[in-house]
């Protein structure tokens, strides 16, 4: 699900709950954040709850949580103090006497996961803190992220050693971060900007642009771009100039977090349910780039179902180049009257699997431009076909079809299955073809056959041994 349609589905949830009271439980979505720790990881209570933020979509609605907060403190006006919202993952990090003691990631708000000796190799975030009026405990907040460059490089790395990639710089940061060997994290670039203090923090801080001021003083690194606004239309503006400066930027960004400035006023504010009341985030819309649509092909999957996708002109959207997107299937095709050679817009929100929304308003077809037709064979084994009309699919009637069990194996060995690090997708394919596997016991028995895996091109004695 992209973040937009999760977005929606909580804004309904959470008009459900208000029309009916009765109906919201301790455990709602909108009462909570994130997702529960993992068994991998000791868990750690937030002295706190970390909370999410509530969204807004347009000036309309600021201008409605606006209205909100100033009836709340019954001023008319106040600073607000606009920052980057940064798409990586939140974490906490403790200070004891300036030195850093332990981390966490933000799990459900409640309970995070202890990834203090992961958190301790990012360079960024430092292990004692500098300067001057470092109180004796402190808790600092911020997001750790995957440069979009590093991310690529790594990411072709993967490729190349026949290794699972990551979808996007999000998913690889959180993966990263959660390693149980520190040394694997410390062997990947993550960054880190902290960007809040939990607690009380005291007279000598009073706003949150001095908050700001302070932490990069203390020797973090915090986001350069940071804006103090005194009116909404110069949060417009800054959300403008982020919109502009988002390709420039190596690290991904989903919107403009907006924050009262005034730290007394974010305490008499308080939170709703499992957001700040002072605080809200102007999101994006997703973004949509023009390619080439070079050809319709069709995938096998492990069930045998047939689905179109297309191939693309690479192209950068959302924070990755994509190739590749998905079609859905013929009926989908059909609808948006797709064709080899069409200009179409793509989109890409959130980590979901890239779209093609539709044909560009300049595409142009030439005499030579036919639509597209579901093929009555499979391509990978040239076995007939049969529809499903339930699933409104076509699907290949062989059951030792090579491409459905080249796709149960990358299904068995992935991250939602059994999990074997080092055994991706093009690794399967490879050894598949080289008759190494033909089903999944097959598998278990690869440690029988080392010396023939060394010998694989590009594999060598330590990929096989770490497989």
């Amino acid at each position: 699900m992209s973040d937009a349609e999760w977005d929606a589905k909580l804004r309904e949830l959470q008009s459900l709950e208000t029309e009916h009271p009765e109906l919201l439980t301790p455990d709602s979505p909108t009462q909570r954040v994130g997702a529960p720790p993992s068994d991998g990881f000791a868990e750690v209570v937030h002295p706190s709850p970390m909370l999410s933020l509530g969204n807004v979509f347009d000036r309309e609605e600021l201008e409605a949580w606006h209205g909100r907060v100033s009836e709340y403190v019954e001023l008319d006006r106040f600073d607000m103090n606009c920052e980057l919202k940064i798409d990586g993952l939140a974490i906490a990090i403790h200070y004891e006497n300036g030195v850093l003691v332990q981390a966490a990631t933000r799990g459900d708000g409640i309970r995070g996961e202890d990834v203090t000796a992961n958190i301790r190799t990012i360079k960024s975030i430092p292990l004692r803190l500098t300067g001057y009026d470092v109180p004796q405990a402190l808790e600092v907040r911020g997001e750790v992220f995957f440069p979009i460059s590093a991310f690529e490089q790594f990411n072709a790395e993967r490729a190349e050693q026949g290794l699972q990639t990551y979808v996007n710089p999000r998913n690889s940061a959180s993966g990263s971060l959660r390693q149980l060997d520190s040394a694997e994290t410390a062997a990947r670039p993550l960054e880190a900007f902290i960007y809040s203090i939990s607690g009380p923090t005291g007279d000598m801080l009073r706003t949150q642009s001095g908050v700001l001021n302070a932490l990069k003083q203390w020797g973090f690194k915090t986001n350069p771009w940071s804006r103090v606004a005194t009116d909404l239309d110069r949060v417009a503006a800054a959300f403008n100039n982020a919109t502009k400066a988002r390709p420039g930027l190596d690290y991904g960004i989903d919107g403009v977090v907006i924050k009262v400035d005034d730290l007394a006023l974010q305490a008499r504010l308080g939170t709703v349910g499992r957001d700040p009341r002072w605080a809200t985030a102007w999101k994006f819309p997703a973004e949509q780039v023009t390619t080439t649509l070079k050809e319709i092909a069709i995938n096998v999957g492990r069930t045998g179902s047939l689905t179109p996708y297309a191939i693309l002109d690479p192209v950068f959207v959302g924070g990755v180049t994509v190739s590749q997107a998905t079609l859905h299937n013929a009926d989908v095709v059909a609808e948006k009257d797709l064709r080899a050679g069409d200009l179409v817009i793509v989109q890409r929100a959130g980590d979901v699997i890239p779209q093609v929304v539709g044909l560009a308003p300049e595409n142009k077809r030439g005499p030579d431009s036919k639509p597209f037709e579901m093929p009555d064979r499979c391509p990978a084994c040239d076995s007939a076909v049969v529809p499903d009309e339930e699933d409104v699919v076509v699907r290949c009637v062989n059951g030792r079809c090579p491409a459905q069990t080249v796709r149960l194996l990358e299904h068995f060995a992935s991250r939602g299955a059994m999990d074997i690090e080092g055994l991706g997708e093009k690794l399967v394919a490879l050894l598949y073809q080289g008759d190494f596997v033909a089903d999944v016991s097959d598998i278990f028995n690869l440690a029988d056959r080392r010396e023939d895996l060394v010998a694989i091109d590009r594999m060598g004695e330590i990929s096989v041994d770490n497989l």
